[in-house]
């Protein structure tokens, strides 16, 4: 995307580390509630993922792709953002950051997710680690290589 480098600041020190496509931070143990923050990136957290999904009418193409891949569930391919909203916060909060990261990454936002296995189960929250590991590799050119079911069309809605 042309980003060299990822800044992190806590408190009063600043940090740079080489950018990917996607990087994981971990924050220490010993720095206890420490808020990080990334000056030049747009942070998407469980606030931005659920106040995007209040008003989403229609996803990214590849969305629900890989939330059916998240929750081994090839019915929510077919989910309407309604439908996704009557799902309960762990879905709504990781369907948000995933559309919202999606849209920002094609029109070339840098971003950061904070937290994208709030309110997940741990079997979904081993299959977001797998899709963020796809995205840290390079860009996902073909979401539709992840699903083992894909049949060679697009979901209606999203064509």
């Amino acid at each position: 995307m042309g980003f060299d480098t990822i800044k992190i600041e806590c408190e009063d020190k600043m940090m740079e580390a080489h950018a990917s496509n996607l990087n994981l931070v971990y924050k220490s143990p010993d720095m206890g509630m420490k808020e990080l923050k990334y000056p030049d990136r747009l942070e998407i957290d469980s606030r931005a993922a659920m106040y995007h999904m209040e008003g989403v009418s229609k996803f990214h193409a590849c969305t629900l792709l890989i939330m059916a891949h998240i929750f081994c569930d090839q019915e929510i391919r077919k989910m309407s953002a309604d439908e996704i909203r009557k799902q309960g916060f762990g879905s709504m909060n990781i369907c948000g950051m995933i559309d919202l990261y999606l849209k920002m990454t094609d029109m070339g936002v840098p971003t950061v997710l904070k937290y994208p296995e709030t309110g997940l189960h741990p079997s979904a929250i081993q299959r977001v680690a797998d899709i963020l590991i796809l995205m840290m590799n390079g860009p996902v050119v073909d979401w539709y290589s992840i699903d083992p079911e894909y049949n060679g069309e697009m979901d209606a809605e999203n064509r």
